[in-house]
């Protein structure tokens, strides 16, 4: 067998090598196609992820950890810190002399946080801004990027949030929380919802506090006051509420509250109503402790109504109560009566015994004739050693007014036959009394009170320590007349 000639072989193999070479190069550039597309898309990858985090709402930077520059930033924080441009914003920030915390201490702090966990959250801290050399307040966030390879830590990328609106926003209600917590009352908001529903959707500290209540339980209840307001007040606490809501006016409203220590306080509430377009209404108000104001009207009203020395209602007060009980009696169709007493022999005991004494008797007589009539007459000390004794209710006819006042003009009469103790001193004070049935026709308390003393004087003519009741006849009336003109 003859060698083969390489001539031969090539020429053999030539189709086989044209062909591979074809698909070599269909294959080399189907290759250079998909790493032209792969090229591409990364570039545009690229160029998305940077224009992602060129526009997010956060500052955006980079920054080594060999050499401690920042490489880069984005333009959210270009604008934060007040620069024209990344590179200027680089190239103050790079230098040594800047100064981006205001205190200096955040920085050597914000590196030991950073290389101890790998990661920082949320520290917040005061920058300037280069422009204006404003302080703002900026939140940060930043993770430590390693080499993949050797797990070295290469850099560092952060996010910046300005959150100089929230920190002042918050600043200025923790001022006006403690302007509020310090006033002498409390502030809140109240909300009527449209489904009639009320809720206090704001109060200051010292609001919780006038009502005895834990800010914290307040908080879970807001309708928690209610409970501490008297019952009896509540009505009309809430007709108030009620009233202000439908006119829209001013509410005002006293009432009483009581804590849980046992203590009733007065309060006032005071609050301007404001409507919003789905029918709720917030009222904006203040609720104040009035209690000195009430106690010191309480003793004004004391002093004008009651007696100082027996604490009984005085003649002022009770003129006032017999002219409601004589309308009241005219307009029921019921009598009433009025008995009017004098202390027998009371100028001796003071002549005698001193008026220190005669003071004595007088207080023991009060008590002793209150304890002489039913819980409802009013008992007043109308001067000196005079007392009256109103008695309403005694049913429309007047002869069995008449027996029912007796028998309490009588009961006055047994009970002060017993000694009176004055210190050591005992003494009997009998009662002259008068007495005048009435109905409430063509009589006003001036005249029953003249008709009663003139009852009154008979009753002394009579023996002292005795009961006459007025009527029209001749005696009466002369000795009206003499009286007047004396």
């Amino acid at each position: 067998m003859s060698p083969i000639e390489p001539a031969e072989i090539y020429s053999a193999l030539a189709p086989w090598l044209i062909a591979l070479n074809v698909v070599l190069a269909l294959l080399l550039v189907s290759w250079m196609e998909r790493s032209r597309r792969l090229v591409a898309q990364a570039n545009e990858y690229r160029e998305r992820y940077a224009a992602t985090i060129e526009n997010l709402a956060e500052g955006v930077y980079l920054r080594s950890l060999v050499t401690g520059k920042m490489i880069s930033v984005n333009k959210t924080l270009v604008s934060i810190c007040g620069h024209d441009s990344g590179q200027s914003l680089l190239d103050d920030i790079n230098d040594p002399d800047h100064k981006w915390y205001v205190d200096p201490a955040r920085a050597a702090l914000f590196q030991e946080q950073l290389c101890r966990d790998g990661y920082i959250n949320d520290f917040v801290s005061q920058i300037y801004r280069f422009d204006t050399g404003e302080r703002l307040w900026i939140t940060e966030q930043a993770r430590i990027i390693y080499d993949e390879k050797t797990g070295k830590p290469l850099f560092y990328a952060g996010s910046v949030r300005d959150i100089t609106p929230e920190i002042r926003q918050k600043q200025t209600e923790e001022r006006l929380e403690k302007l509020a917590n310090n006033l002498p009352g409390g502030l809140f908001q109240l909300e009527r919802r449209p489904d009639g529903s009320f809720a206090c959707t704001y109060f200051s500290d010292s609001f919780a506090s006038l009502f005895g209540l834990d800010r914290p339980y307040a908080k879970v209840d807001p309708n928690a006051y209610l409970t501490r307001i008297v019952p009896k007040d509540l009505p009309a606490y809430m007709r108030s509420l009620h009233r202000s809501a439908e006119d829209l006016s001013v509410w005002n409203q006293e009432f009483r509250c009581k804590l849980v220590t046992g203590v009733t306080v007065w309060l006032l509430v005071t609050a301007t109503p404001e409507p919003r377009s789905d029918g709720t209404i917030i009222w904006h108000g203040y609720v104040k402790d009035i209690s000195e104001r009430k106690l010191a009207e309480s003793r004004i009203h004391h002093l004008a109504y009651f007696d100082s020395l027996t604490d009984l209602p005085n003649r002022r007060q009770f003129t006032e109560r017999l002219d409601k009980a004589a309308l009241a009696a005219r307009r029921l169709g019921e009598y009433g009566a009025l008995l009017f007493l004098d202390l027998d022999n009371f100028k001796a005991l003071n002549d005698t015994l001193g008026h220190e004494k005669g003071d004595i008797l007088l207080r023991k007589a009060a008590r002793r004739l209150r304890a002489s009539v039913r819980e409802r007459d009013v008992v007043a000390r109308f001067g000196g050693d005079e007392f009256v004794v109103l008695i309403d209710d005694l049913g429309p006819d007047r002869n069995a007014a008449e027996e029912k006042a007796g028998m309490i003009a009588n009961n006055i009469l047994e009970r002060f036959r017993q000694e009176f103790d004055l210190d050591g001193a005992g003494h009997v004070a009998t009662p002259s009394i008068g007495a005048v049935i009435f109905d409430g026709r063509n009589r006003d308390a001036q005249d029953l009170v003249r008709d009663a003393d003139l009852a009154m004087y008979e009753a002394k003519k009579g023996g002292r320590n005795n009961f006459v009741i007025f009527d029209r006849e001749p005696d009466f009336i002369e000795e009206e007349n003499r009286r007047a003109s004396a």
